[in-house]
C-alpha cells in the first residue's frame, strides 16, 4: 500500500484527501479479496472481481459508488504500471454509476 501511496502522489500528484480516500477503497477492497482467496495474489485480480466487489455494496450513495470505482481503477492502473498484472484491468471495470445502478438493479430483480 505504500507503494501505492507514493506512485499517487509522486507520479500522480493526487490530493492528500484524494490519498486518502483512495487508499480506504483500496484497503478494504484488498482486505475482501484475500478473505476470499485465504492467501491475496495481486497478479490474479481481474476486473470481475472490483465488479464484484461494487456491486456487493449496492447501498452507498451514487456519489461514494463513483469515488470507490474510480480508487479501484486506479488501484489497478498502479498494480499494472508496476508490472504485477499484465493487462490494465481498469477498461473491464465498470466505469459509471449509472451501469453500477444498471447490475445491481439486475441482481436484485434475478433473486441473487
Amino acid at each position: 500500500m505504500e507503494q501505492h501511496r507514493s506512485w499517487m502522489v509522486r507520479e500522480r500528484g493526487s490530493a492528500p484527501a484524494t490519498v486518502l480516500s483512495y487508499e480506504k477503497a483500496a484497503r478494504r477492497f484488498l482486505r475482501e479479496q484475500a478473505a476470499i482467496e485465504d492467501v491475496f495474489a495481486p497478479q490474479t485480480l481481474a476486473g470481475a472481481d472490483i465488479n464484484a466487489f461494487l456491486l456487493r455494496d449496492d447501498r452507498v450513495s451514487a456519489g461514494s459508488a463513483k469515488g470507490r470505482m474510480a480508487a479501484l481503477r486506479f488501484l489497478h492502473l498502479g498494480i499494472h504500471l508496476r508490472g504485477i498484472i499484465a493487462s490494465a484491468l481498469g477498461t473491464a471495470v465498470l466505469r459509471s454509476v449509472a451501469a453500477l445502478g444498471r447490475r445491481a438493479a439486475h441482481r436484485r430483480s434475478a433473486g441473487r
